[in-house]
């Protein structure tokens, strides 16, 4: 690596359209996942009526399926890769699209197809462990579009990820302790405008190939 000291692209970087996409997606996944992580327990015992204390496992298993989905997608990827089936850009949209799509769709089967213990359960650990496709989506692609800069680009694409998931968890509470009937309703259309919106720009505007401010220290990255 250069020993010559280089100062970041930020006006480049704030300009570009790509590094916005990250940024928002990333916005929406923390949004749905801190919904998910903190208030799966609580939504377990308003509806399936199993103690806080007692629910481990169920809370567990949408932790061990998300684990599982994230090494999917990462497989998948090197599969489509390997055998030209998909351009890179085309699989971080794919999985951008499961990612923030699939835990709203699966939220709102919980309020309305869930019709046994067992459906509940399924769609619930469906809702909370599908965000992980992002893992090969927007969450990875900052090492697309600039792989020098990607440590400093992860870092504020998730600073403002974060400020999503302390957004949504302060949100859901002041909602359920407001209406507590129609509360978890609220929250999940919410949840599902909020990833829509974002998933559109994610699509619209995300790439996966070198930007152009960030090519000048390509030959000092290899990946």
């Amino acid at each position: 690596v250069s020993s010559r000291t280089q100062s970041l692209p930020i006006k480049a970087m704030i300009k570009s359209l790509p590094v916005w996409a990250i940024a928002l997606g990333s916005f929406a996944f923390h949004w749905t996942n801190n919904i998910m992580v903190f208030y799966t327990p609580t939504f377990i015992n308003s509806k399936l009526r199993v103690n806080i204390k007692e629910n481990g496992m169920l809370s567990a298993l949408p932790s061990l399926f998300a684990w599982s989905f994230g090494i999917l997608a990462g497989h998948l990827t090197d599969f489509f890769l390997s055998k030209n089936i998909l351009r890179l850009v085309t699989i971080r949209k794919l999985f951008n699209t499961l990612g923030l799509l699939l835990p709203p769709f699966f939220s709102m089967c919980l309020l309305y197809w869930s019709f046994s213990f067992s459906s509940i359960t399924v769609f619930l650990i469906l809702a909370s462990s599908t965000g992980a496709f992002c893992m090969a989506g927007v969450l990875i692609n900052g090492l697309d579009i600039a792989p020098s800069y990607y440590g400093f680009l992860k870092g504020i694409t998730t600073l403002i990820g974060m400020i999503g998931g302390l957004t949504s968890s302060t949100l859901c509470g002041v909602i359920l302790n407001q209406d507590p009937e129609s509360a978890w309703f609220k929250i999940f259309f919410l949840m599902a405008v909020i990833n829509g919106i974002c998933l559109l720009f994610c699509l619209v505007f995300g790439k996966a190939e070198i930007q152009d401010w960030a090519k000048d220290r390509q030959e000092h990255t290899r990946l």
